[in-house]
This record gives C-alpha cells, sequence and structure tokens, in this order.
C-alpha cells in the first residue's frame, strides 16, 4: 500500500504520458483533397510508406476547441508500423505511439 503523503493535486502537475509528436510528411492529395502520406520524417529518418492498414477521421470539440484530423495507421517500408495524423486546422502531421 501507498502511504498518503498529504500533498494537495494540482492540475498544473498533470501532463501526457505519450504526447504527439511532430513530423514532416511528404503527401499527395486525391481529388477529394485527403492527403495520402508517401514518405515520413522524423528527427532526420526518412521512411517510405508501403501501404496504409488502416483510416479514420476524428472531429471533436467543435463546441469548445475544435479537433479536426486524419489518421493513418501505417506500414513502413522497412517492416516499421506506426500511427500518423494530419491536424487538418493547422495542417501540421505528428505521430504518437501506442
Amino acid at each position: 500500500m501507498v502511504k498518503n503523503s498529504r500533498t494537495p493535486s494540482r492540475l498544473d502537475a498533470i501532463r501526457s504520458l505519450n504526447p504527439p509528436r511532430r513530423i514532416n510528411v511528404e503527401a499527395r492529395a486525391n481529388p477529394r483533397g485527403i492527403s495520402r502520406p508517401l514518405t515520413v520524417i522524423d528527427g532526420g529518418r526518412r521512411a517510405d510508406v508501403a501501404r496504409i492498414d488502416d483510416f479514420w477521421r476524428i472531429d471533436d470539440e467543435w463546441w469548445f476547441r475544435p479537433i479536426v484530423r486524419h489518421y493513418y495507421r501505417v506500414a513502413f517500408t522497412d517492416g516499421r508500423t506506426g500511427t500518423i495524423y494530419h491536424d487538418l486546422i493547422t495542417g501540421i502531421w505528428h505521430t504518437q505511439h501506442y
């Protein structure tokens, strides 16, 4: 059992355990305007996308601070997989590991 430290909780001490990381992506838009990622550049490391295994869109918090994103579960040519997303409000790409 963990002993109670009697320290009050603080909201400013809360942080994400796995925050998204900004990346650069070379992509091509289809006729509907949806970007298809071709290459991901993360910290100087370049990886070509072999295939997209899953794709979904998130529209959330429209009443507060809108979140509009296209998510991609991708497989790279070197065998790795990952999840990346395109923020449709800012135009910035991110990666997030789960």
